[in-house]
């Protein structure tokens, strides 16, 4: 009998730690991100659960289409009150057979708003892309790239309005 208390009880502490949290940093933050030049959140863009211990809030792109260019999620990490960055992952129409997969090109840009041993307060920019390896397959790269450059992708893939931020 006790074992199947403590039993019982294990799987109730363990449902109770899987609470997702509700989003945070949502539509009521796009007046901060336009002010900061990120692109804002869209009314119809789909939150997906989070664990509250992740501290992070995910939104994707209801219109995803993966045959083409497209703006395909949001994400923002925050501790307690404080928000530490958001990343706007854009996907691109090149696809690449890897070991593991094909995966599309991707380009991630992210605002950090706090500075920390690893960024500085500000933006970054991060390119991933596949490299040949041998005839038939390529492997995963991830290149830090300039605004410039970053620029010049968002409008060859068919976003001009988010370069001109």
């Amino acid at each position: 009998m006790k074992k199947t208390i403590f039993f019982i009880f294990y799987i109730f502490m363990i449902l109770q730690s899987c609470e997702y949290a509700p989003p945070r940093y949502g539509l009521e933050f796009n007046d901060v991100r336009e002010e900061i030049g990120l692109p804002i959140l869209p009314e119809n863009w789909e939150h997906h659960k989070t664990l509250r211990e992740t501290g992070s809030s995910k939104w994707t792109n209801p219109d995803y289409d993966n045959e083409k260019p497209c703006h395909f999620k949001k994400t923002v990490v925050f501790n307690e009150d404080t928000i530490i960055w958001e990343s706007n992952q854009y996907l691109g129409q090149q696809k690449f057979n890897t070991i593991d997969g094909t995966i599309r090109e991707e380009l991630l840009i992210t605002y950090h708003f706090i500075e920390n041993e690893e960024h500085n307060i500000g933006w970054e920019y991060v390119l991933l892309t596949g490299e040949k390896a041998d005839d038939h397959l390529y492997y995963f790269v991830i290149n830090n790239i300039a605004k410039e450059e970053a620029d010049s992708i968002l409008v060859l893939w068919g976003f001009p309005e988010v370069s001109e931020n």
